[in-house]
């Protein structure tokens, strides 16, 4: 029977076993400082980041045109979430 291969990690970017420990770190902590936004995300805004020169990403958001700012409407549904809710709604029940 064929031995069958352990499964290995997909590494695209050749981090070294240094920088996986930093990466997987990293992703932690902005997964538990913003809950809201999908591990997804993070994991791809984290390989851009690090994988980009500087300078580069710098020039492309200065350059980046606002061509439209919303000025007005009306919003049907909308959810605002601030890291004190969570005491605020303990306090109002607890009265």
């Amino acid at each position: 029977m064929e031995e069958f291969k352990r499964y290995e990690t997909p590494n695209p970017y050749n981090y070294t076993d240094e920088q996986l420990a930093m990466r997987k770190r990293a992703i932690r902590d902005a997964i538990r400082d913003h809950p809201h936004i999908p591990e997804g995300w993070i994991e791809q805004a984290y390989d851009v980041v690090e994988n980009s020169d500087w300078n580069e990403l710098k020039k492309q958001i200065d350059n980046t045109e606002v061509k439209e700012r919303a000025t007005g409407g009306v919003i049907e549904c909308m959810t605002v979430e601030h890291p004190d809710d969570d005491k605020q709604d303990e306090e109002e029940l607890s009265e």
